[in-house]
């Protein structure tokens, strides 16, 4: 299932302006929308994995990224992380900065048992796990939010760290420039 999220979650520091800055060259599109992802519940045990994103445009995640590195900077903080308590005094000030911005959230999630229980071997070794399912919908709805929206193609930042996350990158880069998808480009970070 995929939904509208409104939220608190990623964003950190060291994602650069130079990724924006090479897809923006991209003659293409004159406009690159650009969505981080992030993921909760991939621990074993978990009842649901679910994965986030944040979706809009250069000069909005430019503005955002200014202000949310000032925000770190002002609490002496590197980045953000929503399961660590020292990040707590940080969430309503994220929460605005989003809000303030022109920032589309989508959430996709999907319960590990069911995942197990319904995909066949044929189809977890075409997509991969419940994770990487997780991802997809999410790229797939911000691309349509992105495309509904009359926005250009879509640049995903997708968080490090998951032991399959270069198979989910090819499937990602499978979809570039296929007008279908509406994806510009992926990074992982």
């Amino acid at each position: 299932m995929t939904y509208p999220l409104k939220g608190e979650k990623m964003f950190h520091k060291s994602i650069s302006d130079e990724f924006i800055t090479v897809l923006s060259d991209n003659e293409r599109c004159k406009v690159v929308i650009w969505a981080y992802l992030d993921e909760s519940g991939t621990h074993r045990g978990s009842s649901l994995i679910k994965v986030a994103g944040y979706v809009g445009n250069e000069t909005e995640w430019k503005y955002f990224q200014k202000k949310w590195v000032q925000k770190l900077s002002k609490f002496d903080m590197e980045y953000f992380h929503a399961k660590n308590p020292k990040c707590d005094k940080l969430k309503p000030h994220l929460a605005r900065e989003i809000i303030k911005r022109k920032l589309f959230g989508v959430i996709s999630f999907l319960s590990p048992e069911d995942y197990n229980k319904y995909a066949d071997n044929q189809f977890k070794s075409t997509l991969g796990n419940a994770y990487a399912i997780c991802a997809y919908m999410c790229v797939m709805k911000i691309a349509d939010i992105s495309k509904d929206n009359g926005w250009g193609p879509v640049s995903i930042v997708i968080e490090s760290g998951q032991p399959n996350i270069d198979h989910i990158e090819r499937i990602i880069k499978s979809m570039i420039n296929d007008d279908r998808f509406n994806i510009a480009g992926i990074m992982i970070a």
